[in-house]
């Protein structure tokens, strides 16, 4: 026997997140409980900034509102850490469901229903090249990537130098395991000796999304 059913325009029907994945530091797919008929996107704030573009589709059922972000302040960061999405249909600009319901207002963080699926990548210099780099007079190479990475997936079988063998690739932990140091036999590398380096398996980041090179990248040692 149920004696307390709320009107079908009660808040308690309100269309909630269930989950927003980030897809790239530039996109993400916020994922509704319920299917919703007006999606207004300045109804929207990723980062305290009104999104640029969205896209609706459908899922179970279920609304998938997917967020373009231009703006470079407004971004998502490698691991989302202190990012926010704002849900705020209020005035002219509104998320309704099929009764003309609201959508809950929601400031949500990477904290609560927030998953990181962005992809490692590793830095690049002023100069647009990648962080890759080989001191000379050593037999370790360093590459810095923008987020922590996950040390269960290196192995020696992870990169390989030409002409080298690769002993072993490991985290250099004081630097927040962002940085892979390869490890190569043989002497140290000479004043402006050419490394070319392959990347055969892939790094893993600490939210499990994957890297790998595309093509082989030749570094001189400094």
């Amino acid at each position: 026997s149920i004696t307390n059913i709320p009107d079908y325009k009660d808040p308690s029907n309100a269309p909630r997140v269930e989950k927003i994945e980030v897809l790239a530091a530039d996109k993400a797919a916020i994922m509704f409980d319920q299917y919703l008929k007006r999606v207004d996107r300045d109804a929207i704030k990723v980062n305290g900034t009104t999104v640029a573009a969205i896209e609706l589709s459908e899922k179970d059922g279920k609304t998938v509102v997917t967020v373009i972000i231009t703006d470079e302040k407004a971004k998502f960061a490698p691991n989302t850490t202190g990012s926010s999405v704002v849900i705020a249909s209020s005035g002219d600009y509104k998320i309704l469901n099929i009764f003309d319901v609201e959508a809950t207002y929601e400031n949500i963080t990477d904290t609560t229903k927030m998953v990181d699926k962005i992809a490692p990548s590793i830095t690049k210099n002023k100069d647009g090249k990648y962080n890759i780099t080989a001191a000379k007079g050593s037999n370790t190479i360093e590459v810095e990537f923008d987020e922590a990475i996950g040390g269960n997936a290196l192995s020696s079988l992870t990169f390989e130098v030409k002409d080298r063998e690769v002993l072993s690739v490991t985290l250099k932990g004081e630097s927040g395991d962002k940085v892979v140091v390869i490890k190569v036999d043989g002497k140290g590398f000479k004043e402006n000796e050419k490394i070319k380096i392959t990347q055969k398996l892939v790094v893993v980041d600490k939210a499990g999304n994957k890297f790998k090179l595309d093509d082989a990248v030749e570094i001189e040692a400094k």
